[in-house]
């Protein structure tokens, strides 16, 4: 794998392992030194400028919440 800083918080990642790069993406978002790892798919012909790396989705599991929250309506919030 090689790693490149192309601007701010961009860094792209170069790999070869197809497995590896599909684990990868698929596990994404990741946690790194307390801070979110938004992994998103680039080629080319992609303007950095337009890709969303402020906003990704994540699941969540919350245990004990009471009856009232438990709504589809709370699940979308």
């Amino acid at each position: 794998m090689q790693i490149q800083e192309i601007e701010g918080k961009i860094i792209q990642f170069f790999m070869d392992n197809k497995i590896e790069h599909d684990r990868i993406l698929l596990g994404s978002p990741w946690i790194f030194r307390n801070s979110w790892l938004v992994i998103k798919p680039w080629d080319r012909e992609s303007d950095i400028r337009n890709l969303d790396i402020e906003h990704d989705s994540v699941w969540i599991q919350l245990w004990g919440l009471p009856n009232h929250c438990k709504t589809k309506k709370m699940r979308k919030a």
